[in-house]
């Protein structure tokens, strides 16, 4: 969808505030970045990435204030969309959303297709933070192109994002190993992943150790990802 430069100019100067946020030190950005931390990720990557912290300073965003910003960003657009978590992780407990998604969906990272493009592979993950994890954190600076799709439901409803990743010799997916749901058994994880290797023709399965990537890099460290990517 073709947004306006008015609607584009909007969300950058938003997420250039919500950036400036993250390094307050009131107690919402201390906490904000003490989650982010705690995820591997250092004042170097918010700022590559763009990631903020939501404020009350623009009236329609002032309910998720408090909450982490993610900015989807484009080479040609500019930032396109926000996407907000909790900075915590969130339990059964919780009685709030642990994402809000104000805009449309979007895919994330997909300035790294260029990168893809001249290497000819790229990886996939899902979610914000596991996409800044194998890029930032577990590969040398460009050398793990990555794209986050937002959430499992999100691959289904979106068909033309699959072309988005014709051509490649090797499409690296990585599978989420989510609890299996109570009531039907299935891990939503491995349902995302078959239907992306099913629709992708040089798509390569890869399975780890932890939950996802930030938890096996966390707890595995970096290796225990890099000799699973073979290109």
């Amino acid at each position: 969808m073709r947004l306006s430069d008015e609607f584009r100019k909007s969300l950058a100067v938003k997420a250039a505030a919500y950036g400036l946020a993250l390094l307050g030190e009131d107690s919402s950005a201390q906490a904000a970045r003490s989650y982010l931390s705690g995820r591997g990720l250092s004042m170097a990557d918010f700022s590559n990435y763009g990631i903020g912290l939501v404020t009350d300073e623009f009236d329609e965003h002032r309910d998720q204030a408090g909450m982490i910003c993610f900015p989807y960003i484009t080479t040609l657009g500019g930032v396109v969309s926000l996407k907000f978590r909790r900075a915590h992780d969130c339990t059964d407990a919780c009685s709030h959303a642990r994402f809000i998604s104000p805009y449309e969906t979007r895919l994330y990272n997909t300035k790294a297709l260029d990168r893809a493009d001249q290497l000819g592979y790229v990886c996939m993950v899902e979610g914000e933070i596991d996409t800044q994890t194998l890029e930032a954190l577990v590969g040398l600076p460009g050398e793990f192109p990555t794209v986050g799709v937002p959430g499992v439901e999100t691959w289904a409803k979106h068909p033309e994002w699959r072309e988005l990743f014709r051509g490649y010799s090797k499409v690296f997916v990585f599978e989420d190993q989510d609890d299996p749901n109570p009531k039907t058994g299935e891990k939503a994880g491995e349902r995302l992943t078959r239907q992306i290797v099913k629709e992708i023709d040089t798509a390569v399965l890869i399975k780890l150790p932890g939950k996802d990537v930030n938890d096996t890099y966390l707890r595995f460290g970096p290796k225990a990802i890099r000799e699973r990517i073979n290109v």
